[in-house]
This record gives C-alpha cells, structure tokens and sequence, in this order.
C-alpha cells in the first residue's frame, strides 16, 4: 500500500475522533468515520466529489461515507441507481457548495438542450442516500429565470439534515411517485415552484425563504406538489419557518402542477400540501395563502391544509381570507400527519444516525447582493438560519486579491431576523471595489461569502 496515502487515511480518521470528542456539527451527523475525503487542494483521497462517487462500491447496506472538505465544488454531480447507502458528510454546511449553473433550455454538449429535470446541478438516483452539513446550489437562479434545479432527488429513502438549497426557480425536485423523503433542520429558497415533484416528503424545523424578484414580479409560489392518484401523502411540513424578504414580493403556500386545462380530467393530480404550526414572517404570504393552476385546475381534487400557523411574536395568522377550498385543521385531524404515519414502515430519525438529534443552528448566508446607485452601492443579504449576536461584518479592497478591510459591521439582534441591508460609497470613476462578508460568532464557524465587483 503506497506509504503517502496510509498516512493519509490515518490523519482524516484521527481528525474525525477529534471532531466527534469535540462535539461538532460536523462529526455528530453520523457515527463512522469516512471511508474517503474529498478535498480541493488535493490532500484528500479526490478532488472532486464526482470521481469519490464513481469510485464508491455499487450494492451498499450500510452508509459508505464521502467527507467533503469546505471549497466550492464546481461539478455536474450524479448518484446512480446501483450506489445505495451513499452518505455526504460537508465540512460545515457554509463552507462546502456543491453546484452548477445548467438550466432548462441551455444548449446540452450531448446534444440537444436541457430539460427541467436534467439541468439539475446533481441527481440523487439511488436509494437510501444521505446528506449532512452540505449546500446544493444553482447559480442560474439568482434571477427569475427558466427551470434550474439545484437536485434532483428521485430516490426512496432519501434524508437531508441541515443542508441549504439555493435557487430560483424550481429549486428542489423531489422526483419519482410513492418514493419517501426527510428534510430536517433545512434551508431551501428560491422563487418559482421551488419545492415541487410527487414525492412523500417531510420537511421538519426547516427553513423556507422564498427571494425578492429581482425582475419586479411581485408574486410567487413556494410549492407545485403533484402528488399522484392513490397516493395518501404528499408534502408535510412541520415547524418550519416561512421568512421574509427584503423587497415587495409576495408568495402563495403552493399551486397544483398537472392540475390544469391542459391536462385531462383522469390524469390531473390530487395535489397534497400540508404546513403545520407553520411561523410566517410578516407580509410574505398572500392572505388567500393558496392558488390554482389556471382555469381548468379542479379543486376537489387538491388537499391544501394548515394548522396554527404563527407570527414571528407567536400570535395566529389571520386565515379568515384562505381560499374556500383549503383548509384549517383541527388538532385532532393532525395525528394523520405524524412523521411515522406518513413516511410508513421507513424511520429516518432509525436509519442514519444523528438525523433527529438536538440541532444548534450555525452561521450561514444567502443572496449576498450588491446594487449600484448613483454615489452609493447598496448591499442585502439573508441569514439562513436566524442566529442572535452574528457579526456580518463587511470588506472591501481596491484588487481583488488586495488586503481588505472592514467598512462596516452589522449585529443579528435576535433568532427572528432573517435580512439585513448595509451602503458603501462607489469607488473613484474607472475604479473598482471587492466586497465581501464575514460572518462570525464565538464558538461557532465563521462563513465568509464569495466576492462581489462594483465597478464605476
């Protein structure tokens, strides 16, 4: 055995016990230490997290564990169906970004364009796939734009804890009718139908920030489930967090995909969508709180229900103005939604460990925006997870590759704000300025943001 890679696996495995002494997000995600990691600088066992998978045993009854060392990974990445039991452990979910940048139609090099379901930056295909600490990403969706998956998962058994999912327009893809997926401690955004597929879905204490449109649009939706005939469940979601954003754009809970006029009366969906206990941030759901399709779409064939949904200070909702056709449920019509009654004979909390443990938030940011004005550039940007006493701290050179210092800092005032804003003079006339953040907190991993160019 080459002497540089033994020495190698050993100083990942003894990192590993470090971390798991140390209690880290990381390392708690799962118990095992990871068959191979993945690094950009080269020393791990691969550079890029394609290779890892294709180099993974086909047939798997338990986990097979790629660590991924923080970096961007800029790679079309893709889970086939005989690689079961594949488990992607990130560094931290800030710091490692799996992503792409195809979109519907794009021209393909094979040929042809890219559809909606093939221009996901990856596809999960086989079953019983697992992810932890980890950001899926597609980069066309910084703008209202065509269909651009960040992941495809059309898989049975599929589980997710504290992940990001970053797009626009048709963010997460849950493919493939009956199969089972677990969300837990999430943060997904986008604009357009971002959650949607035909899956059994739950989705628990996550995060769902539905973005500003930057084209002025002044509507959107968060889910387009198209849950089939016959099947009992569609998506659930439990204790999540619906944030607001920055600018005038407002979103229903959900329309129904195939429940149209141009699909036939045998073959529309029964569209299944259920929020319980739901916090709702001020002003970003419409007071209808739902939509149809079109004029053809058949009510009496969606279920769309919520249960006590909240403000940000804990009082209800104001439903009085839901459409007819939805409902309000009472605690007793919960039991049906339970975690265990939905997902059936499969327990994801059982099947990979350190699913359903306690979860404490770490620092992560999204939509790091600037916008030029005549004398000023205006910054945004969202926290994924709302962490009181954050420090966003804002840096600026003159080059690119320059020292930076700090302009300005910003402190999170408490667990409920989720956006921010900050200014900065424009640089001299044909001159630039390179921005970006640091975001910080003592105990905690610091997240720094990609740089942004202003240019005058």
């Amino acid at each position: 055995m080459n002497l540089l890679f033994t020495w190698k696996r050993l100083g990942y495995a003894l990192c590993w016990l470090v971390l798991l002494l140390l209690g880290s997000r990381a390392a708690s995600a799962q118990n095992s230490p990871p068959d191979v990691t993945v690094t950009k600088d080269g020393t791990g066992n691969f550079t890029t997290v394609q290779a890892a998978i294709t180099a993974a045993p086909v047939g798997r009854t338990t986990p097979y564990v790629i660590y991924l060392k923080n970096g961007k990974y800029k790679e079309k990445i893709n889970v086939p169906a005989n690689k079961p039991f594949l488990q992607l452990v990130g560094e931290s979910v800030g710091g490692v970004t799996l992503t792409y940048d195809d979109y519907s139609g794009k021209a393909n090099p094979a040929g042809g364009t890219f559809g909606t379901s093939n221009s996901a930056s990856v596809t999960v295909l086989a079953a019983d796939f697992s992810a932890f600490n980890v950001t899926f990403e597609n980069t066309t969706g910084v703008n209202p734009g065509p269909q651009a998956l960040a992941i495809n998962v059309t898989a049975d058994r599929a589980t997710f804890r504290n992940c990001r999912f970053l797009g626009g327009q048709d963010t997460v893809f849950t493919g493939g009718n009956a199969t089972r997926q677990y969300f837990r401690n999430c943060y997904i955004d986008g604009n357009t139908d971002f959650i949607f597929g035909p899956t059994i879905a739950v989705f628990e204490q996550c995060v769902i920030y539905p973005k500003t449109r930057n084209d002025g649009g002044t509507g959107g939706y968060i889910t387009a489930a198209n849950t089939p005939p016959n099947q009992a469940y569609g998506y659930v979601f439990r204790n999540c967090v619906i944030a607001s954003n920055l600018g005038t754009t407002t979103y229903t809970l959900g329309r129904p995909w195939q429940n149209d006029a141009s699909t036939a009366p045998v073959a529309k969906s029964r569209n299944k969508v259920v929020f319980l206990k739901t916090k709702i941030g001020a002003g970003v759901v419409r007071p209808e709180g739902w939509s149809t399709w079109d004029t053809g779409t058949d009510v009496s064939l969606i279920t769309y229900a919520e249960y006590q949904p909240r403000n940000f200070r804990g009082q209800l909702v104001n439903v009085s103005q839901r459409v007819s056709w939805s409902s309000q449920l009472a605690a007793a019509d919960t039991a049906q939604y339970q975690t265990g009654t939905v997902l059936g004979t499969w327990n994801p909390c059982a099947a990979s460990a350190g699913v359903c443990a306690s979860f404490a938030p770490g620092i992560a940011v999204a939509n790091f925006l600037a916008s030029k004005g005549a004398t000023s550039t205006s910054f945004s940007w969202n926290a994924c997870w709302a962490v009181p006493q954050v420090q966003y701290e804002l840096l600026r050179s003159s080059t690119r590759k320059g020292a930076y210092t700090s302009v300005s800092q910003v402190l999170a005032p408490n667990d409920t704000t989720y956006n921010f804003r900050n200014t900065d003079a424009l640089p001299a006339p044909g001159g630039s300025y390179f921005y970006y953040l640091r975001c910080s907190k003592a105990g905690l991993t610091t997240h720094l943001t990609d740089t942004l160019e202003i240019a005058r």
